[in-house]
């Protein structure tokens, strides 16, 4: 994504967060959303994380482009299955 006039100002990148920082704000984010927790992770379950990643990316108006991204990191972690669109 190429960013352009103000939206390069404002969307700049002026320090890379830690891991802890990211996930203290992914809590608190999750709080605010009143998110339920993921499930044990198990790939027999019918509540599999990238199902549920799904639907909470849309229960947040958050772009589709974004599963297939969400899959390639459970992709990493180990715990995928095939979902992509």
């Amino acid at each position: 994504m190429k960013l352009e006039g103000k939206d390069a100002l404002i969307f700049r990148v002026e320090s890379v967060p830690s891991h802890r920082a990211v996930h203290k704000e992914a809590q608190t984010l999750i709080l605010f959303l009143q998110l339920p927790a993921f499930p044990p992770i198990s790939r027999q379950s019918l509540l599999h994380p990238a199902l549920l990643s799904l639907r909470y990316l849309m229960d947040a108006n958050l772009p589709d482009d974004l599963h297939p991204w969400v899959c390639r990191v459970m992709e990493c972690a180990g715990m995928s299955i095939n979902l992509h669109r």
